[in-house]
């Protein structure tokens, strides 16, 4: 945590994604759909909406982040705002930057107990999780927080542990996801990370699927033409 004096004011804002649960992540991303600065939201708006919609964004969050509020930040004097905002900025941002360069991790620890990441070709996945999970992808635009409002049920889904049976278990799921809102945004990073890798080696694979696939075709085809 970094401590702050804002005004009369002595505040705490995280500094490390193990200071940030999920559930608070996904609050955060639900402040920056309310004020439509997502980029997707971004695109259909112009420079001086942006900016200014991104500052309202911004001080919110950082109320949100410091268990404030907007109005005593408000309050307090510019120049020791916008430093701060930076600081929270700084954070905020620094993890697609090290995405490309983050160790892949298969498993983490929480509340004592060990979760492994499903394999590379989801073997030790049934189908019936595989349906659930997927499916949460569906919803998680309709949703506040978008795909951080829904990863606390889909790692509840996909994470397991060593003792745990293969197979959808709903009341399993439900009593896991409300334990995982708790999860530090370090974890959940590490989560992410994986399932990118994952999309990105299943993308190549059916690549090189297609490949040999129509080479196999054209082999077939000139071997016919050649009898």
């Amino acid at each position: 945590m970094i401590n702050l004096k804002v005004g009369k004011n002595k505040l705490d804002l995280p500094n490390e994604w193990s200071e940030i649960t999920i559930k608070q992540y996904a609050k955060i991303v639900s402040i920056l759909q309310k004020y439509e600065v997502t980029p997707e939201q971004m695109k259909e708006k112009t420079k001086e909406e942006n900016e200014f919609n991104a500052i309202r964004a911004n001080v919110e969050c950082f109320a949100f982040l410091t268990n404030s509020d907007v109005a005593t930040i408000e309050k307090c004097p510019s120049v020791q705002i916008e430093k701060c905002l930076d600081y929270m900025l700084k954070f905020l941002n620094a993890e697609e930057s090290t995405m490309e360069t983050r160790e892949i991790k298969t498993s983490f620890n929480f509340k004592n107990e060990t979760y492994y990441f499903p394999t590379i070709d989801f073997k030790e996945t049934t189908f019936g999780d595989y349906i659930e999970a997927a499916q949460l992808n569906m919803l998680m635009n309709k949703k506040e927080g978008l795909r951080f409002a829904v990863l606390p049920e889909q790692m509840a889904i996909l994470c397991k542990t060593k003792e745990q049976e293969n197979g959808y278990d709903e009341k399993r799921v439900l009593k896991r996801s409300k334990v995982f809102q708790d999860l530090p945004m370090n974890i959940v990073w590490d989560f992410v990370f994986f399932l990118t890798n994952l999309n990105a080696k299943l993308r190549e694979s059916l690549r090189t699927f297609s490949k040999e696939e129509k080479e196999s075709v054209t082999d077939t085809q000139q071997q016919i033409g050649k009898s």
